[in-house]
């Protein structure tokens, strides 16, 4: 299996993954969700380190699912409505792992010149920047803590990681801003790893419209 079919992709390919992969969560049958997710990890096995981070984000996700399911039983929410709704938060999961979830930074800031002309492409590269900067700071500050099982122990060594990212936002921030000024000749990319994200797309798309 060739390796960085995922984090070879151009920045823009990217973008394309993300932005459709989130038009695909609205107004879809649960059909069409279900095959959407199933492609998506089929996708990731290009990087199957990948799902590492899939696992990680669904487990911090069972607080969030624990109280909607006790608010929907409390509020009579339809079943379907309510599996639909889980359903597209997973989703969500699957394509923020698939766009930025492996990120070459040199390749992304030279091919993101013409984001950094002007206020708006810089301000979304700085966001995308210091969502993967934070993303990668909560992981290892998650992982340092003493693991458990228990739910409300699992809440409160999330909160923790929280906390420590957060008292190093700063620094964070500074990284980003050193690494938006850096000069970074654009790289040709990798051919093999677009052409895989340009036939995910296309899968992407016929099973939208299944």
């Amino acid at each position: 299996m060739k390796r960085g079919l995922i984090r070879k992709q151009h920045l823009y390919l990217k973008f394309a993954i993300f932005l459709f992969g989130i038009a695909g969560t609205l107004e879809v049958s649960l059909r069409q969700l279900a095959l959407q997710s199933l492609l998506f990890i089929l996708f990731l096995a290009t990087e199957p380190r990948l799902y590492a981070l899939v696992i990680f984000a669904f487990r911090k996700l069972l607080p969030f699912f624990a109280a909607y399911w006790l608010l929907a039983t409390l509020f009579k929410i339809e079943f379907m409505v309510s599996v639909l709704f889980s359903g597209k938060i997973l989703h969500l999961v699957f394509i923020t792992v698939a766009a930025w979830g492996a990120v070459d930074k040199s390749a992304l800031l030279g091919q993101s010149k013409l984001f950094r002309k002007t206020k708006i492409g810089k301000n979304v590269l700085s966001f995308t920047l210091a969502t993967y900067l934070f993303l990668q700071e909560y992981i290892k500050s998650y992982k340092e803590l003493p693991k458990s099982e228990k739910l409300g122990l699992i809440v409160d060594r999330a909160i923790l990681a929280g906390k420590s990212v957060h008292d190093k936002s700063e620094s964070i921030d500074q990284e980003v801003q050193e690494l938006l000024v850096q000069e970074v000749p654009a790289g040709s990319g990798y051919w093999l790893a677009n052409l895989t994200g340009l036939l995910f797309l296309c899968l992407l798309g016929l099973a939208h419209s299944c």
